[in-house]
């Protein structure tokens, strides 16, 4: 077989896409004209005097003052509930990694600060949609860019050589904090995704093999933060791992001791899977420290571009931050409580979460037929949340139905998983003349409107 196809494409392109919509939207914003000292350990340039007067700014909002000294009780209540459970931004900030054993502060400067963006772009551009293919131009061109970065893989593979991981993700200062060591999370993963394309082509599966353990090690690292913009990456990482797996299981020189390693880092990445939960406990203390900047009057700053061109477009962008400003309490308790309602459902498959989203819908249109509609829920902090879920769940699925496809390929028992966890429905495994399909039960999010498309591995037998 010339290629093994990765399985619904085009809802996890759809999907994945998240990542960067999410920077885009409510999620990572930065404040215009203001670079924020990075937050993580190993960093030792002196902060300016304007970076030490933001960090001062920062360090107020993350204390959640505002909130403390509400009149609103149910309000303070609920802030007391949830710093008995240590969700407050601070108790997040609290654990650290000393930096010698530290993957993430091993990654810093991996490029130069100016060069993040361009080369995240780059990168994108490089990397192929659905299949790790390249004709031989567009392979050259990798190659050259992988020499341009030949310091940039030495340091990453120094740094994966370091037990724990910690990116200092700051909730404590909120949408202000620095994400560059996220990013060059990210260009690592591009570089070792690039890499195990040139190694596969050149040496063979097993070369290809370091650079896809990079991959998945990176990917984990970012699940493990309490931040909806790690776990996306994470995502997104994930589905190059499996460009790379598909094109190592579908090479003619791949044997079974191949496909068996492939297998075991699989499972260990589904093994190793964090909770969501978490996610969402995390997103809600930057949430909070939306609220103290709104209540300090300054919550035009946190609007992205999107939302204030849609806000100047309906001429309401002054009604807007005042009305925001003067419900902050009620605001804030709505986004609190719903919160919590979409932190319980977590227990629960993203499919199986509906009503959850149909009852906060319900809640919103009733606040509005009252004049008490929680703008800042409503507009900024919800509207992705629910997009963002199907991503973590999509992300799932797809290493899940490819477990299932390796055990079969391989002949070896396979996991329990039987649905998918995106759209509840069942997986399907079949084999015909050596050839193994599975379906990853995904007709439902692609409208049901084309046959499903199966995963379809030759089997590697002894």
């Amino acid at each position: 077989m010339g290629r093994c196809a990765l399985g619904y494409p085009g809802t996890m392109r759809r999907l994945h896409h998240d990542c960067r919509r999410f920077h885009h939207l409510s999620w990572l914003t930065v404040v215009a004209g203001v670079t924020v000292v990075s937050m993580i350990s190993g960093c030792d340039a002196k902060p300016t005097r304007l970076e030490r007067d933001i960090l001062r700014v920062v360090d107020h909002y993350g204390g959640l003052k505002g909130v403390g000294d509400s009149p609103n009780e149910a309000l303070r209540n609920e802030v007391e509930r949830i710093r008995q459970e240590g969700g407050m931004p601070r108790q997040l900030d609290e654990a650290g990694v000393p930096d010698e054993e530290n993957l993430a502060t091993g990654l810093v400067d991996l490029v130069k600060k100016r060069r993040i963006q361009s080369v995240l772009e780059y990168s994108e551009e490089l990397l192929p949609g659905d299949w790790l293919h390249f004709e031989a131009p567009q392979l050259e061109e990798v190659r050259a860019f992988l020499v341009s970065h030949h310091d940039a893989l030495g340091q990453i593979d120094a740094a994966l050589t370091r037990p724990r991981c910690d990116f200092h993700v700051q909730h404590a200062a909120g949408y202000f904090a620095d994400t560059r060591p996220v990013e060059y999370a990210v260009i690592a993963g591009r570089l070792k995704t690039l890499e195990a394309a040139v190694r596969l082509h050149d040496e063979g599966p097993a070369a290809a093999l370091g650079p896809l353990r990079a991959i998945f090690r990176l990917a984990e690292c970012l699940s493990q933060e309490k931040q909806v913009t790690c776990r996306l990456h994470a995502a997104r990482l994930r589905h190059d791992a499996l460009l790379v797996m598909a094109a190592i299981v579908a090479d003619e020189r791949a044997g079974q001791r191949n496909v068996g390693e492939v297998y075991e880092l699989l499972r260990q990445q589904l093994d190793g899977w964090a909770p969501e939960s978490d996610v969402w406990i995390g997103d809600r203390a930057l949430g909070m420290h939306v609220y103290e900047v709104v209540r300090d009057g300054r919550l035009a700053h946190l609007l992205t571009d999107a939302e204030h061109d849609a806000l100047v477009q309906e001429a309401e962008e002054g009604q807007f931050l005042a009305a925001a400003e003067a419900n902050v309490d009620g605001d804030e308790l709505f986004y609190l409580e719903t919160m919590r309602k979409l932190i319980d459902a977590c227990d629960r498959p993203s499919y199986d979460r509906g009503e959850v989203f149909t009852e906060i819908d319900e809640q919103l249109g009733r606040a509005e037929a009252i004049g008490e509609y929680p703008l800042v829920a409503g507009r900024m902090l919800l509207t992705n949340v629910r997009r963002a879920q199907e991503t973590m769940a999509a992300d799932r699925a797809m290493c899940e139905v490819w477990a299932l496809a390796l055990a079969s390929a391989l002949d070896v028992k396979p996991p329990s998983y039987s649905v998918n966890p995106f759209t509840g429905e069942a997986y399907r495994t079949d084999v015909d003349d050596g050839i193994v399909y599975v379906y990853p039960g995904m007709n439902s999010a692609a409208g049901g409107t084309a046959p499903e498309q199966p995963i379809t591995i030759r089997q590697f037998r002894q």
